[in-house]
């Protein structure tokens, strides 16, 4: 039932994302296969959603994972979308804030917008994680929420070896099963830098940032900083 509804919530969010992104691209960019691409992940989304509970396998939620990433990393790749990175934890909800030149003390409200521009005009995505503080609900530790999450909840890699210390988190991912497009590790991180630092921000000091994300021979290193 656990895979169930992971599987539904993808839909679910696929649904809302693609929607939001193909109404965003209609405004700025007018009809363009980017739209149709969007309108697409409405559409999957649904089917997920509507899927009945006796066809839904672990392989078919973590295609999705990925399809959902690939499509992120297109929006990414489209607005020009620079490298920095700010995890924020607001009332419990996680925020993703990609772009250059990012300013640690921005006060918009991340629920209300999608996007935001910096001194520079430049613009700055603001993405809700999927992780938020109820899938943890009644994990502390961050290490130990961090192992549930990707080894249970999702089941996504064989193991986690974690060290919390006061100024970062570095996480050693055994065997991932789910990869991720270059230019989304690029900028917001990987699924595993997006767990590993939304977990970070919400049970840390309410602010981190993804600074390492990367294959490390058959596992990948995670290494986020907290930020005060």
């Amino acid at each position: 039932m656990l895979l169930v509804r992971v599987y539904q919530k993808i839909g679910l969010l696929l649904m809302i994302t693609g929607s939001i992104l193909a109404g965003l691209t209609y405004f700025f960019m007018g009809f363009n296969p980017l739209f149709a691409l969007w309108f697409g992940l409405v559409i999957i989304g649904a089917s997920m959603y509507l899927t009945p509970e006796e066809t839904i396998g672990r392989r078919e939620v973590l295609l999705f994972i990925e399809y959902a990433l690939s499509n992120i990393a297109r929006l990414v790749e489209a607005m020009g979308i620079g490298s920095s990175n700010l995890y924020r934890c607001i009332n419990g909800e996680v925020y993703i804030y990609a772009g250059n030149n990012l300013d640690e003390t921005i006060d918009t409200d991340p629920s209300k917008t999608m996007i935001i521009f910096n001194k520079d005009n430049e613009p700055i995505l603001i993405l809700r994680s999927p992780i938020s503080r109820g899938i943890i609900e009644g994990y502390n530790d961050i290490c130990s929420a961090i192992d549930y999450v990707v080894t249970e909840y999702l089941g996504i890699a064989e193991n986690t070896r974690c060290v919390d210390s006061d100024e970062q988190v570095v996480v050693d991912i055994d065997k991932p099963k789910i990869s991720s497009p270059a230019s989304l590790e690029k900028s917001i991180g990987s699924i595993y830098g997006i767990i590993v630092s939304s977990i970070a921000s919400m049970l840390g000091t309410g602010k981190a940032v993804l600074l390492v994300d990367e294959k490390r021979g058959g596992g990948r290193r995670i290494v986020v900083g907290k930020l005060r």
